[in-house]
C-alpha cells in the first residue's frame, strides 16, 4: 500500500478499477446522468430563487430612491419642515453639529418621516419599531 491512502497499492488499485469498469460498463454513465440531472435541477431552482430575491431587492431600491428624492425636493422647496429640536427615538435634544437622519416608515408615503439621531436610527433598523431583534 503506497502512500497509505487506500486499500490497494497503485498498481493493484488500477487493476481493480479496470476490472470493475469492464464488469459494469453502464454504471459510470448512469451515475453521471443521475448526478447531472440532480444538480442541474437543484441549481436551476436555486437560480430561480436568487433571481426572485434580486428582482424584489431591485424594486425596493427603486421605491426607496424615489421616496428619498421626493422627500429631498419637498425639504428643499419648504413643503416639509426640517428636523425638530428633539430626536423622535430617545427624545434627546439635537446638539449643534450632531448628525440627524430621516427614516421612512413607509416608502409609499415619502413625505412622512421620523427624525432620529444616528444611534437611534441604527437601533431602529437593527431591532425594529417595537424594540425586538429582527
Amino acid at each position: 500500500m503506497a502512500g497509505g491512502k487506500g486499500a490497494y497499492c497503485k498498481s493493484c488499485g488500477r487493476r481493480y478499477q479496470v476490472e470493475h469498469k469492464s464488469k459494469n460498463p453502464d454504471l459510470q454513465k448512469k451515475q453521471r446522468t443521475y448526478f447531472n440531472n440532480y444538480y442541474q435541477t437543484r441549481n436551476t431552482e436555486i437560480q430561480i430563487e436568487r433571481r426572485k430575491k434580486r428582482e424584489a431587492n431591485h424594486l425596493l431600491k427603486k421605491l426607496q430612491d424615489k421616496a428619498w428624492l421626493e422627500f429631498k425636493n419637498a425639504l428643499r422647496t419648504g413643503l416639509v419642515k426640517g428636523p425638530p429640536l428633539l430626536c423622535n427615538g430617545c427624545w434627546d435634544v439635537f446638539k449643534i453639529g450632531q448628525q440627524y437622519e430621516s427614516h421612512h416608515p413607509n416608502y409609499n408615503e415619502p413625505l412622512i418621516v421620523i427624525w432620529l439621531c444616528k444611534s437611534c436610527h441604527r437601533r431602529l433598523h437593527r431591532y425594529g419599531l417595537d424594540g425586538r431583534f429582527k
